[in-house]
């Protein structure tokens, strides 16, 4: 609002809205793919490599999206001053 004058607080709700269940779709299709590459039988008798690449689905994953999520954080173009700086503009219009 701060650059253009205008909300889009619609528009961010929309692609929020939009990414979580693009990304609930996505999870789901590559969680089965996963689990067929490893060999997983569900209810079935999994051997040891089976259950640790199981295992490594949960793991190494999040791992490496919590990683990305620091990355972008620390990267986060608006710190406390600059904050405070686009509230006194917009309550100045």
């Amino acid at each position: 609002m701060v650059n253009t004058g205008h909300l889009r607080t619609g528009l961010f709700y929309a692609l929020l809205s939009m990414t979580e269940k693009i990304g609930g779709a996505v999870a789901i299709g590559i969680t089965y793919m996963a689990l067929d590459l490893i060999g997983f039988i569900p209810g079935g008798n999994n051997d040891k490599d089976v259950i640790s690449s199981f295992e490594m689905l949960f793991i190494i994953p999040r791992m490496l999206f919590n990683l990305m999520i620091a990355i972008i954080i620390l990267g986060f173009p608006i710190d406390k001053a600059r904050q405070e700086y686009n509230r006194k503009v917009i309550e100045g219009r």
